[in-house]
């Protein structure tokens, strides 16, 4: 069920447009009727719930302070209903966290089973995955009747698979990007970065997490996905920072001038060495970067455009934008931060940015066809395309202040969990890290609180971290 984003009978039930995953099903039902009779005994919640009670309360504020605000109408939509859908949407992404957290922290045996069944989902993705793979490149993406009915069955999409992009079990590639770079990829990157693995078995020297991210890697490949890639190269960078770190602190030690004096020469050499090295690393970085657009413009149509186009000679960042064929992205965060500008304590309330459009939507975006389908084709109201955006026009500065504090609280844990003598969870604190830094920039592509991907993984991580802090309270 975890895979799926969108399956059809849900979306009839709920009357939602796209996401309506499955699994949201079984994080209700224990929320009913495990994390209510836990919390009646007591139980206790992780640290990390705080700020996200700060979150929902500066949610219920800014819904409250909407209504001292003239907002336009929008065909017929209707406020209310907008606000409320936007309640339950975050409601259930913080349900979603809440199970998830304190589920797993009442039994560390828990973690383990948590891992494995992550595990065994994520097996089941790639290999339908690369399947798609197999149809999209190597028989020019002419799908088999078979498998067209059964992806339509899944996610309820008239045209469930794409031209030579894979989608997995969800409605579209860049969420099937979104869902391995939040959930699957962090954890098997950590896995094989801190030698662990929840299996026992191993095939020759290859852990199971091992041949998994060598697959999660092909296959988020393979989606095509831009914001996707991107994720996984700021992850790239990041990782390749802390072992460059590692190493230059390394033969700083080694080629240290040892003075006695601490003349001058000292402190200068023992300056320059780290930085000489730290140039030549950048101009590794920058080598490496411009490599990596020359090949990615082999292979991907779309990138060809930033070494073909001058995107300097742009007339705006709009038509630099549009060179690069995602100029209706562009638009949509535009019109988010001109609604922010307007209403920039708490923003317009949840769910009502969508109509603000009308006027604040710059001129440039009535030209692109995507927006005015927006406007004159489709009855759903339109919204930011980004969760960042989303959360500055619709609670303002206090709710993305408090929404960042929260944000830096989960980083604080996942560097906690790094710490621990136990590899589950010191595996755990890592793969927290990866995600929030792989949800810096996923967060410019999704902006709906009912994917559940980002969710789960802060919730699993901060698990992790109350059982790092239970061991050292026991210990003291």
């Amino acid at each position: 069920m975890f895979p799926l984003t969108s399956l059809p009978i849900l979306i009839e039930l709920s009357s939602a447009t796209t996401v309506a995953p499955p699994s949201l099903i079984f994080f209700i039902l224990l929320a009913l009727f495990w994390l209510g009779p836990y919390l009646l005994r007591s139980g206790r919640l992780p640290l990390e719930t705080i700020p996200l009670f700060g979150f929902a309360a500066v949610f219920l504020v800014a819904t409250a302070a909407s209504i001292f605000i003239r907002i336009p109408p929008w065909r017929d939509a209707n406020i209310l209903s907008e606000s409320v859908e936007a309640l339950l949407t975050f409601g259930i992404g913080a349900v979603v966290f809440f199970v998830t957290s304190t589920w797993i922290s009442t039994k560390p045996g828990y973690f383990k089973l948590t891992v494995q069944l992550i595990n065994l989902s994520g097996l089941v993705v790639i290999v339908w995955s690369l399947l798609q793979g197999v149809y999209a490149f190597a028989y020019d993406s002419m799908y088999p009747s078979w498998l067209l009915h059964l992806q339509r069955m899944l996610v309820g999409r008239s045209v469930p698979l794409f031209a030579f992009r894979v989608s997995g079990f969800t409605y579209e590639p860049s969420w099937l990007a979104h869902q391995l770079n939040l959930v699957y990829l962090p954890i098997w990157a950590a896995a094989t970065l801190t030698g662990f693995s929840v299996h026992a078995r191993r095939l020759w020297f290859l852990s199971a997490e091992n041949l998994l991210l060598l697959g999660g890697l092909a296959v988020l490949f393979m989606s095509f996905s831009r914001v996707g890639w991107l994720s996984m190269l700021l992850v790239a960078v990041y990782l390749s920072f802390q072992a460059t770190r590692r190493l230059i602190s390394t033969l700083k030690k080694r080629f240290a001038v040892h003075d006695i004096t601490r003349s001058w020469r000292y402190y200068l050499l023992n300056a320059l060495i780290p930085v000489g090295m730290w140039l030549v690393v950048l101009f590794v970085y920058i080598f490496v970067g411009i490599g990596m657009v020359y090949i990615g413009a082999k292979v991907e149509p779309r990138l060809q455009r930033i070494v073909q186009e001058n995107l300097l000679a742009s007339e705006s960042v709009f038509h630099a934008a549009n060179k690069l064929q995602f100029a209706e992205r562009v638009v949509y965060w535009f019109t988010g931060w001109e609604i922010f500008g307007d209403y920039p304590i708490l923003g317009v309330g949840p769910g009502n940015a969508g109509f603000f459009f009308h006027e604040k939507m710059p001129a440039f975006g009535w030209a692109l066809t995507e927006v005015a389908d927006t406007f004159y084709r489709f009855n759903s109201i339109p919204n930011t395309k980004s969760m960042w955006v989303r959360i500055l026009a619709e609670t303002g500065l206090v709710g993305f202040a408090v929404f960042l504090g929260w944000y830096y609280l989960l980083w604080q844990s996942g560097r906690l969990a790094c710490s621990s003598p136990d590899r589950l969870l010191r595996m755990s604190g890592l793969a927290g890290q990866l995600v929030l830094i792989s949800f810096i920039v996923e967060g410019f592509s999704i902006d709906s609180f009912a994917l559940p991907y980002f969710w789960f993984s802060a919730g699993l991580f901060s698990a992790g971290a109350y059982l790092v802090r239970k061991e050292v309270s026991m210990a003291v």
